[in-house]
């Protein structure tokens, strides 16, 4: 008999030793879903996180302690305390960055809220001065053209916010 033969049957004839009876099988936890994590879970990049909406705003503002210059849309520090004691949390403007035009009357601006909804108010704004775009509804090429107008050395990549 050959070796092949030999080590066939001894597999054979062990296979049922080493095996686990079905009851045993059944006795063991098996993992769920809720329990297992890939071992190679990435972060989403900030930068693709939650909405966000580019303009050109006037600014407004006396320019005292109490109402600084600012673009419009933007609380002044007072309008913030009372916001903030009523608000929730991650609603609204989370951030924004703002680049003031060359003449300083106008603001650049970065708007980024958690939803669409919470930047509603800067969407449907019909103020004399302001141009509102949309990520993912106007190109950056769009965006840029506008903003040249206001500010004749912008570029995109000033923006760099990132809302956490």
């Amino acid at each position: 008999m050959s070796k092949a033969a030999l080590l066939g049957i001894l597999l054979g004839a062990l296979t049922p030793v080493f095996s686990q009876t079905p009851a045993a099988s059944t006795a063991q936890p098996q993992p769920t879903a809720a329990k297992v994590t890939p071992i190679n879970q990435r972060r989403v990049d900030p930068a693709a996180m939650y909405h966000r909406v580019y303009a050109v705003v006037p600014m407004t503002g006396t320019g005292k302690k109490d109402d600084p210059f600012r673009p419009m849309f933007v609380l002044s520090p007072s309008q913030m305390t009372v916001a903030s004691a009523t608000a929730v949390k991650h609603t609204g403007i989370l951030s924004y960055q703002m680049h003031v035009s060359d003449d300083g009357k106008f603001a650049l601006v970065e708007f980024v809220g958690a939803t669409r909804a919470d930047l509603q108010p800067i969407l449907a704004s019909t103020a004399a001065g302001a141009t509102v775009f949309e990520r993912g509804n106007a190109t950056q090429a769009q965006i840029e053209t506008e903003f040249k107008k206001y500010k004749k050395d912008f570029t995109m990549s000033l923006f760099n916010t990132r809302a956490q």
